[in-house]
C-alpha cells in the first residue's frame, strides 16, 4: 500500500513539474515577441532504459559533433 501511495505521489509531482514548466516558457516566450519568431531550435527526448547511454552522445547523434 505504502509503495502505491508513494508512486501515485511521484507521478502527480512529475505531472506538476512539467505543467509549471509549460507554463513558465508560455509566459516568457509571450514577454519576448523575438523568441516566438524565432521559434524551439532543440527539442532534446531521452527514454531511459538504465543501459547508461548519457544525454551528450544522444545530442552526439542528433546534431553531429559538438564544439
Amino acid at each position: 500500500m505504502n509503495k502505491k501511495i508513494g508512486a501515485i505521489g511521484a507521478l502527480f509531482l512529475i505531472s506538476l513539474l512539467v505543467a509549471f514548466q509549460a507554463s513558465v516558457a508560455k509566459s516568457y516566450s509571450a514577454e519576448n515577441p523575438s523568441i516566438r519568431a524565432r521559434g524551439v531550435k532543440n527539442v532534446i527526448v531521452l527514454i531511459g532504459d538504465g543501459m547508461g547511454v548519457g544525454q551528450m552522445e544522444i545530442t552526439r547523434l542528433c546534431y553531429g559533433h559538438l564544439h
